[in-house]
């Protein structure tokens, strides 16, 4: 993958690059769920499954960037490069083999950066979109994002979903909504 950052040239790079390279991940991993269903039927079927798992471990995973300690050191840091992609990365929203672990290990080293307005905005959109989808394991650091992005009228955009025909839509908006209560009362406190 290369890191680039800047232009929206770069952005449309970056999220063709994770694209690809996402649906080639989800590849390999259903090939393994395909021929482990065969694997017992003859020699050839067993080949072919420790082929595919052999291929899936050998594959550079999109989120190679968030899965070295030297990546995420980089990213705490606010390499301009790295965060551009991480926040792609969010924005796509890849659902792959361990892609929600990636999603709040970005979260994780993101959410004390400071961001442009542009950069707020994208990630606002993003935790908007998580809220409107099923939960995922990865929900919690979608409230944490949410904090660290907070606006009025992000604080308003949440708040319309309250009102959502959907239930779950409902309860994770109010989850966001406590959550980023807690976190203004305690930038009061201390």
């Amino acid at each position: 993958m290369r890191w680039r950052c800047g232009s929206d040239t770069s952005r449309v790079s970056d999220y063709d690059d994770i694209k690809k390279q996402s649906g080639r991940f989800g590849g390999l991993h259903q090939r393994i769920h395909e021929t482990f269903q065969r694997r017992s039927e003859s020699p050839a079927a067993w080949a072919a499954w420790e082929q595919a798992c052999r291929d899936f471990h050998s594959y550079e995973s999109p989120m190679r960037f968030i899965e070295s300690a030297d990546g995420r050191r980089r990213l705490r840091e606010g390499d301009p490069a790295l965060v551009e992609h991480a926040i792609a990365f969010l924005e796509l929203d890849p659902y792959v083999f361990r892609s929600g672990y990636a999603k709040a290990a970005i979260i994780r080293c993101i959410k004390r950066l400071s961001f442009t307005h542009a950069q707020i905005q994208r990630l606002q959109g993003v935790v908007l979109r998580a809220l409107d989808k099923c939960d995922r394991q990865e929900f919690r650091a979608y409230c944490r994002l949410a904090a660290a992005v907070d606006s009025p009228a992000f604080d308003a955009r949440i708040r319309e979903r309250l009102t959502s025909p959907d239930s779950a839509v409902r309860r994770q908006a109010r989850y966001v909504l406590d959550y980023m209560d807690d976190c203004r009362r305690s930038c009061r406190a201390g």
